[in-house]
């Protein structure tokens, strides 16, 4: 018999269906104890973070070669360029459409829900590192390795960097639907879920057209750049995208 794989996608409506489902009746007890599991995965994610950034940027750099200076300068210039656009259009809009569109009582929900029942155990895993020193410390170790050509280096990032892919497939993608549903489940538990639910099915719409439309623009700038059909391009990067909104 053929097993059924569900997608990330999936398993992450999977996680919120369940979620709301049991949280109307499970007792307190049970929810506190999804929450403690769900408390360590967040510790865990937040712990992770700068090591995929580390893990994944510096070898890359380290790869493009000698013109990885000026490579990673246009690279930062154009990603950062991309990020403010992306940035304010999304302020603007948002402003625009979520005040008639969210609640202003959605927040106070989720922190009474997450107030309410409390883990059992709070253990704090505190990251090595902060985003902004991962990505600088990226970028020089990288570069470092371009330019002294220090092989023994390179091949220790090379091997962190399967330690860390391992990492993402082999734990963070599979928690992530635990973690997904000890929130609705908490919120649900709580009796804040119905009004959160119909603010978030208006944040996923708004947000999932506004990065439609910016990806378009990017994948037709660059194709005019390349000569190359932007689309065609786009449907290969699918499944990173998919991955990408699971985990957002």
């Amino acid at each position: 018999m053929k097993k059924v794989r569900l997608g990330l996608i999936s398993r992450v409506v999977l996680a919120i269906v369940l979620g709301v489902a049991l949280g109307s009746f499970v007792p307190a007890p049970f929810v506190r104890g999804v929450n403690t599991v769900v408390a360590l995965i967040d510790q865990f994610i937040k712990f992770m973070v700068p090591l995929i950034i580390l893990g994944l940027v510096a070898p890359a750099i380290a790869e493009t070669g000698r013109g990885a200076g000026r490579l990673l300068l246009v690279t930062v210039a154009i990603a950062y360029g991309s990020t403010l656009f992306a940035g304010f259009l999304g302020y603007f809009v948002s402003a625009a459409a979520f005040p008639s569109l969210v609640s202003s009582s959605v927040g106070q929900a989720v922190g009474d829900a997450v107030r309410e029942f409390q883990p059992y155990v709070k253990l704090s895993i505190p990251p090595l590192m902060d985003v902004m020193t991962a990505l600088v410390f990226s970028f020089v170790v990288g570069l470092g390795m371009v330019f002294t050509d220090s092989f023994a280096l390179k091949r220790v990032f090379t091997d962190f960097r399967s330690v860390v892919v391992r990492a993402i497939s082999g734990a963070l993608v599979p928690l992530l639907p635990v973690f997904i549903f000890g929130i609705f489940l908490d919120m649900t538990a709580a009796g804040k879920a119905g009004r959160v639910l119909v603010d978030f099915a208006a944040i996923i719409a708004v947000f999932s057209v506004l990065t439609l439309v910016v990806i378009v623009l990017q994948y037709c700038a660059a194709g005019a750049v390349a000569r190359r059909n932007p689309f065609k391009a786009m449907l290969k990067m699918l499944p990173a995208y998919m991955t990408a909104l699971g985990t957002s």
